[in-house]
């Protein structure tokens, strides 16, 4: 851990490794991360935000670049046509393209509040500080499984909000 903070070249990348550190007993397969993604916004409380799995783009678009490419390659000098490829994707083993999605979702998703706007006024109902608008966090995933639980997980000073 120590050795590592040493070789940051920035605050980022620090923040990164003790994110990492600090999450390792609880998701122990983020010890096989080897990068990170970092973003930040701010909204005002009442913006909206689109839900979205968390996942790697680039990586994302490629895979399907290749799908494309694999449909539209020749075999046997003959070209494949794109309405068998279709069949045979809407016909494949879902755990396959589980399998081969792989690399495009994190190890583990993190929130971690730097700033909490107003974060002296509480909420007249429920006494909560500040007036930072909640992450939701869902229990589905790219598998298909729906979501039947969530959780409000409102900023606060310093948290970090973990899932996978």
């Amino acid at each position: 851990y120590t050795k590592c903070m040493d070789k940051a070249n920035s605050l980022i990348e620090q923040v990164a490794i003790i994110v990492k550190h600090c999450l390792s007993q609880h998701f122990p397969s983020v010890l096989a991360a080897t990068s990170a993604e970092v973003w930040s916004h701010r909204r005002p409380p009442d913006a909206q935000h689109q839900l979205h799995y968390d996942m790697d783009e680039i990586r994302l678009h490629i895979l399907k670049q290749r799908r494309n490419d694999e449909c539209n390659s020749t075999a046997g000098g003959k070209r494949q046509k794109v309405e068998n490829c279709s069949e045979e994707r809407n016909n494949s083993n879902k755990a396959e393209d589980v399998g081969s999605m792989k690399g495009i979702c994190p190890i583990i998703s993190c929130v971690l509040t730097i700033s909490v706007p107003n974060e002296a006024k509480a909420c007249d109902k429920c006494g909560r500080l500040g007036d930072g608008a909640p992450t939701l966090v869902c229990n589905q995933s790219l598998s298909g499984s729906r979501s039947d639980e969530g959780w409000l997980c409102y900023p606060r000073l310093n948290r970090l909000v973990a899932f996978d």
